[in-house]
């Protein structure tokens, strides 16, 4: 843990929220799949699963909080839980898979890596990953997803961006991006993360050299390579500002994956 860490959030009041409103919403059940060690103590890993008995449901895999200090994710899956009772009717199409908060550790000390000062989301290629992605990969092994879809925060941007990894015609970035521009400021640089974008998308393929030579200087598989190279078609990673309020940020995550939901 690094020296000058210091506390500032709380992973068992988290937990206890979870399951609060995991207990008033009909359908939608908590599992603890594993525990996490550090030097902090040991935090239990849960996924949150609603499963629907449509017969055309979409399969959807959701994370946050793979990086403890963009937050805004891991509260947007509270409110999400709320949202599953307040418009049930929607959310009934749609078989979900939920990892509320990844990094446990992480989330309340506010740091990108865990406790062992790893980067989990460059830890999905490697052949012993850290406890936390080796439990997430076990819990979806052997699923099939039409979405993965990932809650981030990015400290420098100016507006909402994000990465899309998804099969030919199935893109569906761009009408993300125009669902929430009356609720925050778009990143519409032409180059983001040192990456080409067009209003606000980032769009990477493996057919392109340059994309491929930009995972190789990372170091590892970001959770969005992961689930394109095993199947899924539409992949998508969202970034809000880390210079809007919280109440903000939270409103453009759950607008952008609603939105992402009614494409399916």
């Amino acid at each position: 843990m690094p020296r000058h860490a210091k506390k500032i959030r709380s992973y068992a009041e988290l937990t206890e929220k979870m399951i609060a409103l995991t207990q008033k919403v009909s359908g939608t059940a908590l599992h603890q799949v594993g525990e996490i060690h550090s030097s902090a103590g040991n935090y239990p890993f849960f996924v949150l699963e609603r499963p629907t008995a449509v017969s055309d449901k979409k399969r959807v895999c959701l994370s946050a909080g793979i990086h403890g200090d963009e937050p805004a994710g891991v509260e947007a899956v509270l409110f999400l839980i709320a949202r599953f009772a307040s418009v049930p009717a929607f959310f009934e199409k749609f078989d979900l898979c939920c990892f509320p908060c990844v990094n446990p550790f992480a989330y309340e000390f506010n740091l990108r890596e865990n406790g062992k000062g790893k980067d989990l989301n460059r830890e999905f290629n490697t052949r012993s990953p850290e406890d936390e992605i080796r439990l997430l990969k076990e819990a979806v092994s052997g699923k099939c997803f039409d979405l993965a879809y990932e809650f981030h925060e990015d400290c420098d941007a100016k507006g909402f961006y994000l990465y899309e990894v998804s099969r030919e015609g199935h893109a569906i970035g761009e009408k993300i991006i125009e669902a929430i521009k009356t609720l925050c400021p778009v990143q519409d640089d032409e180059m983001i993360e040192e990456m080409p974008a067009s209003n606000g998308v980032i769009s990477a393929s493996f057919s392109d050299p340059d994309f491929c030579d930009r995972l190789e200087e990372i170091g590892g598989w970001p959770q969005t390579i992961f689930f394109a190279k095993t199947g899924t078609p539409r992949c998508i990673t969202a970034e809000t500002p880390l210079n809007l309020e919280m109440a903000q940020r939270v409103n453009v995550h759950l607008r952008a994956f609603e939105k992402a939901l009614s494409l399916l």
